[in-house]
């Protein structure tokens, strides 16, 4: 009995996963969860329906003061990446940038639709009043 009582006191600890980070690296400080597209349905239709126009006037509303993004819009995949680094920016959200690559090459509906569900969270106008004046966050050197 003692050595089955021993090996039960070594066991690692295992600490059960962030059921919002099915990939095991993405940041878990967003107020809303990556996969949860559908708990805003109207969000979710617009990016589903719309997805290069809505990257387009998201990004604009973030980098160019209101104005239409056209390089977003035509490039979602580089358009949907500037918007959530800036939002993670914005709120102090810790994600690498590999983590970044990896959501909006997994699922890039799943993060515009997360970004911008983020951004209504947050602050919604104001927040983006803010932003708009931040400086863009660079990429760092290795």
């Amino acid at each position: 009995m003692s050595t089955n009582a021993a090996a039960a006191t070594q066991l690692p600890n295992v600490v059960a996963p962030d059921a919002n980070d099915i990939m095991g690296f993405m940041s878990s400080n967003y107020e809303t969860n990556f996969w949860s597209c559908f708990a805003d349905p109207i969000t979710c239709c617009s990016v589903m329906c719309c997805a290069p126009i809505m990257i387009g006037i998201t990004s604009g509303k973030i980098h160019k003061n209101g104005a239409f993004d056209i390089p977003a819009c035509c490039c979602s995949g580089y358009g949907s990446y500037r918007i959530r680094r800036r939002v993670q920016a914005m709120f102090g959200i810790k994600e690498s940038e590999d983590a970044s690559v990896c959501a909006v090459a997994c699922c890039n509906l799943c993060t515009v639709t997360q970004d911008i569900r983020e951004l209504n969270a947050r602050g919604g106008a104001a927040a983006v009043a803010v932003a708009a004046n931040e400086p863009q966050p660079q990429m760092e050197k290795s």
